[in-house]
This record gives structure tokens, C-alpha cells and sequence, in this order.
């Protein structure tokens, strides 16, 4: 259990500011972002800075600074003084020490990436964070939760290893800069999730179907794959209904299932839409 054991007003000097950083090697840490720091600066200097948090955590004989980094580097290069709240949480696990990330208050809102690596670290997994970040986006439609939070749509992705994997595979199988354009039809949350859809049905199934969306090999106009990957190439995801090469979500989700549905019975398909109706059953 998360238990906060210190929580005081400080004032942050250069001096315990460096101090501070000297335990900034928490491996969920997101990176430097310079012009935010820039930006503290400013407030600094013009007296406009009022106050910070800065959270440490103690986990196994570890003390991690979890929040706080770019308040310290601003003071250190502004040679400033600033009032801050120091607050210090013990961690049992190392899930717990995502759990603390996850939900504690920062000076600077992370983003769902910063906080999907902070999972990955504690999951000691090393799948690509865009493609583990599509994932997270997904989860809260595949889950049907409307107003998910970051919470809601990291904390699944404890159960979903294998999946991860295969999606890593999927979308990343060899290390190039340029793996995003070549799997660019299928980067979509609509997409993403089909393929949870469809995976959640047969596994060894999905593995080949999708690899032909990818790639695209061996097939001809008849097959499903081809006219879902043809249809994925030039669609973007939109929800201007004037968009004529856009698709809301539903409909690029609903194509996708048309199209593994008629590839598991053997048949041709139109993708046929019908607006208004919700997403057809998995077979």
C-alpha cells in the first residue's frame, strides 16, 4: 500500500535542488523537456512562480524523484529561491511505484506515452511505446468506459502481455525509422480496435490476417484482406461526415470485422456500412 510518510514546506535552493537530482534516475522518468524548463524560468524571474510539488519515493532501500525535475533545474540555472511541498510516499512493489506515477499531481501534466513508459518499465517489457500507446488509447473503447482516465486505460495493460506482443511484432517487426509509414493504414484506434476484437477470437487466426493487411502479399482484389487494406490506405480517421475520404471510428471498426468475418467463412465482401447500427458480432 502507498503511504505518504512526509509531506512539508520547503524552500528550494540551488543546493537542494541539486541534491534532489542526484536521485532523479526513477526509470519511469519522462525526458527533459527543455522549454519547460525555459518556461519555469520565466515565472521565476518574474516573481511569478508561486509554488511546486516535488515527490520523492522510497522503494526497496531506493529513494526515486518522481516528480519535480524541471522545477529543479530552473531554480539551479535561475540561482533562485522558490516555496515548494515536499512530499515523500513508500512503495511496497514496483507496481505500486506505477500506481504512484500514474495518479500523483505533476508540475507539468504528463502525457499517456510518459506514463505508459513508467509501465513498461515496471513490466520489464521492451515493446515499442507508440505501438503499447495506441494499445492504452484503445482500452478504454474496447472496455466501453466513456471518460476514461489515464488510469483506466494503462492499468489493463498488466493482463494484456501477450498481446502487446503480438501487436509489437505486428506493427514494429524489424528496428527501421521509418516502421510507422509502413504499417501507417493500420495505426488507427478503429483498427486497434478490431484487432482486440478479433484476437479476443482466435489468436492463430489473427496472427495471419492481420500480417496481410500488412503487408498486403499474396493477395488478390477478391479477398477481404485486400479490400480492408485498400480501403484502410485511403481512409483517415475524421468525424466530418463531408470528409470523403474519412471515417468515424464505428465504421473503419465495423469494415474491419466485415472483412475478418468473410475471410473466416470464405466469402466475398462488400465492407457494406450501414450508419446508425452498432458493430457487427465477431465470428
Amino acid at each position: 500500500m502507498i503511504n505518504c510518510t512526509k509531506r512539508e514546506l520547503q524552500v528550494l535552493d540551488g543546493t537542494l535542488a541539486s541534491n534532489l537530482l542526484q536521485f532523479n534516475n526513477f526509470w519511469g522518468q519522462r525526458i527533459l523537456q527543455p522549454t519547460h524548463v525555459q518556461r519555469l524560468e520565466k515565472e521565476i524571474e518574474n516573481d511569478n512562480f508561486l509554488d511546486a510539488n516535488i515527490k520523492m519515493a522510497m522503494y526497496d532501500g531506493s529513494i526515486y524523484l518522481v516528480n519535480g525535475q524541471h522545477t529543479c533545474h530552473a531554480v539551479i540555472n535561475t540561482k533562485k529561491q522558490v516555496d515548494i511541498t515536499y512530499a515523500e510516499y513508500k512503495c511496497d512493489s514496483e507496481i505500486e511505484l506505477s500506481d504512484l506515477f500514474i495518479k500523483i499531481g505533476q508540475d507539468k501534466k504528463r502525457t499517456l506515452k510518459d506514463r505508459v513508459r513508467m509501465e513498461m518499465g515496471v513490466l520489464k517489457n521492451s515493446a515499442n511505446l507508440d505501438v503499447v500507446t495506441l494499445i492504452a488509447s484503445t482500452n478504454n473503447i474496447r472496455n466501453y468506459k466513456k471518460g476514461a482516465t489515464d488510469e483506466d486505460k494503462i492499468l489493463p495493460l498488466r493482463g494484456q502481455l501477450d498481446f502487446i506482443e503480438f501487436v509489437n511484432n505486428l506493427f514494429y517487426p524489424e528496428v527501421t525509422r521509418y516502421w510507422k509509414q509502413q504499417v501507417q493504414h493500420m495505426f488507427k484506434v478503429a483498427v486497434m480496435h478490431a484487432i482486440m476484437l478479433t484476437w479476443d477470437k482466435d489468436q492463430e487466426v489473427a496472427v495471419n490476417f492481420w500480417n496481410a493487411i500488412r503487408d498486403g502479399e499474396n493477395l488478390t482484389k477478391r479477398d477481404p484482406q485486400y479490400k480492408l487494406r485498400e480501403y484502410l490506405k485511403n481512409t483517415v480517421t475524421s468525424r466530418n461526415t463531408s470528409n470523403k475520404t474519412g471515417a468515424n471510428n464505428i465504421e473503419i471498426t465495423t469494415k474491419c470485422i466485415h472483412a475478418w468475418n468473410a475471410f473466416r467463412a470464405k466469402k466475398p465482401t462488400t465492407l457494406r456500412y450501414v450508419r446508425g447500427k452498432g458493430l457487427p458480432k465477431v465470428k
